[in-house]
């Protein structure tokens, strides 16, 4: 059988390239462009499906030679950009970013990152840019279609059934799921399989048609060719098929630049959202190449460049954005954004010029396959391997000796609560000396500070008991006022049953510590600076440190290290890996003396605290530690002082374990 080239289709799929690329370089100008990929879903499912049943009508179908074709044109510019990601990946990632990134090449090159990202997330979810396989998901699901579709179809047709009516049972099916899975987790519909074949085989009633119901395609040309007539009294002929075309290319293409520019990240995708790129997609592809509107618009050469090359550039595309996102730490600006696309396009026509269009050859088909496979693999297996038994291949750098010192606690997973209603009463770990004297009682903050201290107390034999749960604010003593704090905010009902679980557990906290005559020093640690400014909760801190003075023998409050900026200038979330590539390659990863004095105004306990407490409570402020006459560092020779953008790290809280005890008495 001879393949007829269709070059709208071409042009149509450089259109759904496009329009994914420039999403992800520039979201605000195309908010709707990821729906490119619901393009190619329909695009896939038209071809695939002529392909097989001509091969059929021609008793020429081989499984073999369709999956054979279906590996020499995945695989070569796939294997291509698995390999490059894991080698630049190995140069500006850290060990645990490596055996992530494993996970996923080793998901994406057994085509099942779709099930692996949905168990992660959502599609736009903020770390997203840090997942340079995330694209993949795509290729994956149309990889499970071509594997069972092909036996679906040579099943109908030894069976001699009707194809189209299994087609819109399995369509309805998929459509079905797709409203079911959207109404329970719309964030996590977009990556499953059941919920995206519909659109694939759409597709596949195209081709139907086109294989099968050409004359009453034609018939129902005719009858609107006489509609017409007689409508506006045409006496001359009238090309009524020239004009169906453009009629559908023209809703077509109107439903796809709709589809790009009003749908977004915040509707609920795919679910209805995705009929305008599939009708639209459908309606260009039937209205056929004698459409004037699909030769202007996706017939002309440039387009039909960026359709041969859309797969590799779909391939590129995101892993040089993401990766150079990561190495950097912060969101691109526009150069470096367009240099990306430049290299990017650079790249996908190297790889359609250069491998593409080789491996495709009909030229030593069979060790073509074999050595493709053969090395699809070994990534596998090996990506697998360093995933599974979390295998640290990654030398002793300067970038990962600073990484690795960026720890929790390994007491952190043992003795750290979560904040639900099972944590009140639990017992506390007591940890290293046998004399437990020390308790530390806060949120998780204080977690790291634990373990320091109960390091340098090793030696007396004194130990520390361990009372954190993670984000309690101090709300001892407010549970009667609790109802009319959150009386007003929008998730009222959820707010107070968390507060009061907080304000239980600080209850039960209290009260285990004042009945622990063993129990001379206690120290309090909690991120607070949101609360310190509000009375109520520095009314709160402050009676419970009261309460604690007046039994115990040494009370200190330890103050939280100067808070890390977070976000990026795009409002990106920052992480402390960031900051640690910064260091590594770039002298910039301090806070500013300015930056400080910010954090010293908004941390106003002097003012705000301070004078509610009787005299014997201690004030410990880490700044001295963490700053110095010109700065404060996030990282200080070669040591991370902080686990993450947020809290401490072992190291950080070993900087200022050494004062803390001297202040006890």
């Amino acid at each position: 059988m001879i393949k007829k080239y269709y070059s709208y289709v071409d042009g149509l799929r450089g259109f759904a390239v496009l329009s994914v690329v420039i999403y992800h370089l520039f979201p605000d100008i195309l908010k709707g462009g990821f729906i490119g990929v619901d393009i190619f879903f329909v695009i896939s499912g038209f071809l695939i499906t002529k392909n097989i049943v001509h091969n059929l009508n021609d008793n020429n179908f081989d499984f073999y030679d369709f999956f054979g074709r279906r590996v020499r044109r995945i695989f070569p510019a796939l294997l291509l950009i698995l390999i490059c990601s894991l080698l630049f990946g190995f140069f500006i990632l850290f060990n645990q970013e490596f055996i992530y990134l494993n996970k996923h090449v080793a998901s994406g090159s057994g085509f099942i990152i779709n099930f692996i990202l949905n168990n992660e997330g959502g599609y736009f979810d903020i770390d997203s840019e840090r997942k340079p396989m995330l694209h993949l998901w795509s290729l994956a699901v149309e990889e499970q279609f071509y594997i069972i579709w092909p036996f679906v179809i040579w099943f109908a047709w030894k069976r001699n059934l009707s194809l189209l009516t299994i087609t819109l049972i399995l369509m309805s099916i998929s459509f079905y799921y797709n409203f079911k899975y959207y109404e329970i987790n719309s964030s996590k519909n977009f990556f499953l399989t059941i919920s995206r074949f519909w659109e694939i085989l759409s597709g596949s009633i195209l081709a139907y048609l086109f294989i099968y119901k050409k004359d009453q395609l034609l018939k129902l040309a005719k009858f609107i060719n006489n509609f017409f007539i007689n409508l506006i009294n045409i006496k001359d002929n009238f090309n009524i098929v020239f004009f169906i075309s453009n009629l559908l290319s023209l809703i077509g293409i109107s439903l796809l630049i709709y589809g790009v520019i009003k749908i977004n990240e915040n509707l609920s995708f795919p679910s209805y959202w995705a009929f305008f790129p599939v009708l639209g997609t459908s309606l260009i592809i039937l209205s056929g190449q004698k459409s004037l509107i699909n030769r202007i618009i996706l017939m002309n050469k440039i387009s039909v460049w960026f359709g041969l090359i859309s797969y590799p550039l779909y391939l590129w595309h995101w892993p040089i954005l993401s990766l150079t996102y990561i190495a950097l730490g912060e969101t691109l600006n526009i150069k470096l954004k367009i240099l990306c696309l430049i290299i990017s396009i650079i790249l996908s026509w190297l790889t359609y010029v250069l491998i593409e269009k080789n491996v495709r050859n009909n030229k030593n088909t069979k060790i073509k396959t074999f050595i493709l496979c053969f090395f699809m693999i070994i990534i596998f297996l090996l990506s697998l391997f360093i995933y599974k038994t979390n295998l640290k291949i990654i030398p002793s750098t300067p970038k990962q000796i600073v990484s690795d010192s960026a720890i929790y606690s390994p007491m952190r997973k043992k003795c750290h609560f979560s904040k639900n209603i099972e944590s009140i009463g639990k017992e506390a770990c007591n940890y290293f000396g046998k004399k437990v004297k020390v308790a530390v009682f806060g949120n998780s903050h204080g977690v790291e500070l634990a373990y320091a201290l109960a390091e340098e107390l090793r030696n007396s034999d004194i130990g520390i008991i361990h009372h954190t749960i993670s984000g309690c604010a101090h709300n001892y003593g407010l549970r009667k006022k609790i109802p009319e704090i959150y009386n007003d905010h929008p998730k009222k009902l959820v707010r107070i049953e968390k507060a009061l679980i907080c304000a239980d557990w600080h209850d039960s906290v209290m009260n285990s510590i004042l009945s622990n005559t063993d129990l001379d020093t206690v120290i309090v640690s909690y991120r607070n600076e949101w609360h310190i400014n509000q009375d109520l909760y520095s009314s709160a801190l402050a009676q419970m440190l009261n309460d604690l003075g007046k039994f115990k023998k040494n009370v200190i409050l330890v103050l939280q290290a100067p808070y890390i900026k977070q976000k990026d200038h795009a409002g990106k979330k920052l992480l402390i890996n960031d900051y640690i590539r910064k260091y590594v390659f770039l002298p910039n990863s301090n806070i500013s003396y300015f930056q400080l004095k910010n954090w010293q105004k908004t941390y106003n306990y002097k003012k705000k605290l301070a004078p509610k407490l009787q005299k014997n409570i201690k004030i410990y402020d880490p700044a001295n530690k963490f700053c110095d006459d010109a700065k404060c560092y996030i990282i200080r020779e070669g040591m991370a002082l902080y686990a993450d953008s947020d809290h401490i790290s072992v190291n950080g809280a070993r900087l200022i374990a050494k004062d803390i005890i001297n202040l006890i008495n």
